[in-house]
C-alpha cells in the first residue's frame, strides 16, 4: 500500500510539472522588448536603448540592441529558470511575473542583481 502511495504522489507531481511548463512556455514564446533593467542594490536604471529578445519554439534565442545589433543563441526552460546559452556561457534569469503580455526576470550579471521588466512587442512571432 506505501508503495503504491508513493507511486501515486511521484506521478502526480511528474504530472504537474509537465502541465506547468508548457503553458509557462507558450507564454514565454515570441518578441519581447525590454521595457527596463534597474540595478536592484542602489535602483540605478539601465540607459535606454531598443532591445528586444525572441524566444523561438526550436530553443533558438534571437536578441537585438542599440549595441551589438542582432546576435542568437539557445534558451531553455526549467521551473522559474530561463537558461540563455550563447557560445560556452550560460547566463541564468529567474522568472518573477509571467503573463501573457509581461515578463520580468532577475540575474547576477556580475555587477549585482538586476531586474529586467520585458513587455511583449506588437510584432510578436515565434516561428
Amino acid at each position: 500500500m506505501n508503495q503504491t502511495f508513493n507511486h501515486l504522489m511521484f506521478s502526480l507531481a511528474v504530472l504537474l510539472v509537465s502541465c506547468e511548463s508548457p503553458n509557462k512556455k507558450s507564454k514565454i514564446l515570441g518578441r519581447w522588448k525590454v521595457e527596463s533593467v534597474v540595478r536592484l542594490a542602489d535602483n540605478k536604471k539601465a540607459p535606454e536603448m531598443k532591445a528586444f529578445f525572441t524566444f523561438k519554439k526550436d530553443g533558438i534565442l534571437i536578441g537585438e540592441n542599440d549595441i551589438l545589433g542582432e546576435h542568437k543563441g539557445n534558451w531553455k526552460l526549467s521551473g522559474d529558470k530561463i537558461s540563455i546559452i550563447k557560445d560556452t556561457n550560460t547566463t541564468v534569469m529567474y522568472i518573477v511575473e509571467l503573463d501573457t503580455s509581461r515578463m520580468t526576470w532577475k540575474t547576477d550579471l556580475g555587477e549585482g542583481e538586476l531586474k529586467f521588466v520585458l513587455k511583449k512587442a506588437a510584432d510578436n512571432t515565434h516561428e
